[in-house]
């Protein structure tokens, strides 16, 4: 059967025929998939493909609409674009899937950028009511007769925006529990956020209101989404709250982010220990510990750890009466040619590297070996000096003896850290490991030691990581998040004017360059703030240029006839930053 979408010109009597018709395949195609797995041979397979042909997911529920814009083209189309997609009985697409990369090229047309789009039609639906496929009203955007009116009229964007009925009517709901309403009110420049490559470091700054988290989640679901160009296999959203993330993991699944996963930055560092209901970091503590030159003072304790032995051990052999004498030297010039880090595979190294040395020798000795030797050192007897030239550790204990030693810290510190700083570090270790106490931020420290300590297969690495509120994370916690990235793809998104805490910062610039020196990466900016009234915005921008110098306030769309009233004194409120 051929269904062909109404004309340019069609009313909305014409429309509600064409929903009405797109909902009847779309509740064709649920029974059918509804009664696909009875036809698998055995249980298993029936579960199996009950699961793969699940209706909610590839059609979505039966009370949603079955779109909710039209794009009308230059040449070819239009497009409908629905929360899912849908295929007619011929396998024709009769609706777009908003994540779907041309669904998303479309939506980020605007009147300064057309892309071949004459016009974007908006329909509202009575789902409230009942009826997720009566059309209440539609609202048409013409691109060409827009550009004409900014033109003659000296319109701004924000006029442009705000001039928007159908985004106002959605605004002045509130935000809704599942964010749902965002998919269709996603405008021109949030589109081509969302829809921007995956494969860089890209920064989103965007005030409040601006709609950051909803592009955050948005981008999870198209860059998993199997039409795109380089779809993700698994993306990672790291959140500052476990609501937040409950939050968001809900309306990703809702929006067809079936890979996607969410971690606050504490579960994310998971360790075995137990953090200090109490304030153990004196002042200025927090802020050194989550500092970039953390990492380097952390590779330098690490590698004071490997040692070499003040006098001559013997190492055992297999299946032979002697063992090989390995001088202070020996071991020198084997350390000198290995890399230290990653710690554990430097070991790993040592005693390969050690044990053909002892072998090597005691071919080379004189001694008595008969034809069928194994070639082999004694593994007790090598483990117990690679243990002593290149100790195996624990996170916990070299962290804690770290702590605990001035000594340590100053030859780990060199010239990276002065002493009022090493005093900051310092910190009484307890006897037993179990006692010792711990803060929030020794976490990243933790996790980065950690890394160092075991295999890099043991870490679950993503394609793509999406940091919301990102801001206000330390140097240290964005060194751990990058690290389950597989490429160093990442989306950050926050208001560097709302950084407060330890990690502070007044620019993305350390954020760029810590995480991608030579990599691909972009700084964008959200212009249009569609939750805070324009007055509220405009009163708590006069901290703006200290805050944040060099980031632009973002013209507000929201409609509001209520004034803001400060309760109380805006210096008391509002302290400086460490």
């Amino acid at each position: 059967m051929v269904h062909t979408a109404p004309p340019y010109n069609a009313t909305k009597d014409q429309e509600q025929t064409w929903f009405e018709d797109l909902a009847e395949v779309r509740e064709a195609k649920r029974d059918s998939l509804s009664r696909a797995h009875t036809s698998a041979a055995n249980p298993k397979d029936r579960a199996a493909l009950r699961a793969a042909a699940d209706p909610s997911r590839t059609l979505g529920p039966a009370d949603e609409p079955v779109a909710f814009l039209r794009v009308d083209l230059n040449e070819g189309g239009p497009f409908y674009i629905g929360r899912h997609g849908l295929r007619d009985e011929d396998r024709n697409p009769v609706v777009l899937e908003w994540a779907t990369p041309v669904a998303l090229q479309y939506r980020g047309a605007s009147h300064e950028d057309p892309r071949g789009v004459v016009r974007h039609r908006s329909f509202r639906t009575d789902e409230e009511g009942g009826r997720p496929n009566e059309i209440l009203e539609f609202d048409d955007v013409v691109l060409a007769d827009l550009a004409r009116q900014v033109a003659a009229l000296g319109k701004s964007g924000v006029d442009v925006i705000e001039g928007d009925d159908f985004l106002q009517d959605v605004l002045a709901q509130g935000r809704t529990p599942d964010m749902a309403d965002i998919v269709r009110t996603i405008q021109a420049a949030q589109a081509d956020i969302i829809r921007a490559p995956g494969q860089q470091l890209l920064v989103v700054q965007g005030g409040p209101g601006t709609g950051k988290t909803a592009i955050a989640v948005h981008r999870a679901a198209a860059l998993t989404h199997p039409e795109a160009t380089d779809p993700a296999d698994r993306v990672l959203i790291v959140g500052p709250s476990r609501a937040l993330l409950h939050y968001i993991r809900q309306v990703s699944h809702d929006l067809g982010g079936e890979r996607v996963v969410g971690s606050t930055v504490d579960q994310l560092m998971s360790s075995d220990v137990t953090i200090s209901d109490r304030d153990i970091e004196p002042s200025g503590a927090a802020a050194l510990k989550g500092s970039a030159v953390m990492a380097s003072v952390l590779d330098n304790a690490l590698r004071d750890r490997i040692r070499v032995p003040d006098s001559e051990h013997e190492i055992a052999l297999d299946e032979v009466g002697f063992g090989v004498p390995v001088i202070p030297r020996d071991v020198k010039e084997i350390l000198e040619g290995i890399d230290a880090f990653p710690y554990i595979a430097g070991r790993e190294r040592f005693r390969l590297v050690l044990e053909s040395h002892v072998v090597t020798a005691a071919r080379l000795s004189g001694q008595p070996l008969h034809r069928g030797w194994s070639a082999r050192a004694d593994r007790s007897s090598i483990e117990a000096f690679v243990d002593r030239v290149w100790p195996s550790l624990s996170a916990q204990a070299f962290l804690r003896d770290l702590y605990g030693s001035v000594d340590r810290l100053i030859s780990a510190a060199g010239t990276l850290l002065n002493g009022e700083q090493i005093r900051l570090l310092r910190r009484q270790a307890s006897p037993r490991l179990s006692e010792q106490l711990w803060s929030r931020e020794d976490l990243p420290l933790l996790d980065y030691v950690s890394r160092q300590l075991r295999e890099p297969s043991d870490t679950l690495r993503f394609d793509h990581i999406i940091i919301d509120e990102a801001q206000d994370l330390s140097a240290m916690a964005m060194n751990a998040i990058h690290s389950r990235s597989r490429t160093g793809a990442m989306t950050a998104v926050g208001d560097i004017a709302q950084s407060t805490g330890p990690a502070a910062r007044d620019s993305w610039d350390e954020l760029l360059d810590g995480l991608a020196p030579n990599s691909a990466r972009s700084l964008t900016q959200l212009r249009y703030g569609y939750r805070v009234p324009a007055a509220v915005l405009e009163f708590a921008s006069l901290l703006l240029p200290d805050a944040a110098p060099g980031v632009e306030r973002p013209a507000v769309v929201i409609r509001s006839d209520h004034e803001p009233e400060a309760s109380r004194d805006v210096g008391r409120v509002c302290r400086p930053r460490p």
